[in-house]
């Protein structure tokens, strides 16, 4: 499910152009990235998008509100998934990478409905 489309800034600043190199295919456009809290300059929790070891960008502070919450509860792996949407390499730095933000789809199990809600038993009683 689509949560939200956001800006990666200060792409300059981080490490978006040594993790491309020579291979831009590198960032293309549909590659999953992750996302976490880290502390930035100002000693704040911001939320970044990394590639393996490579900060790639920051989200604004807007759009890492709800998410970093999630993040903080520790659902970084289970519950969002983000990919590279838009590129424009003539943009600003802070508007030349988008990414997709989505919910993941809960696993289907005896435990689950297909709309990925928990079932309840109804007990008697």
């Amino acid at each position: 499910m689509f949560l939200s489309e956001c800006y990666l800034q200060k792409v300059n600043q981080f490490d978006a152009l040594e993790a491309i190199g020579e291979d831009k295919e590198v960032l293309s456009l549909g590659k999953e990235l992750v996302l976490e809290i880290n502390k930035d300059n100002e000693g704040k929790d911001s939320v970044f998008a990394k590639l393996g070891e490579s900060k790639i960008g920051v989200l604004s502070e807007e759009d890492s509100k709800i998410i970093r919450k999630f993040l903080k509860a520790g659902w970084k792996d289970v519950l969002f998934e983000s990919r590279i949407s838009k590129y424009d390499e003539k943009a600003d730095e802070n508007k030349r990478y988008s990414i997709a933000i989505r919910i993941k789809k809960a696993p289907e199990n005896k435990e689950t409905s297909s709309s990925g809600v928990a079932k309840t038993e109804k007990k008697d009683g």
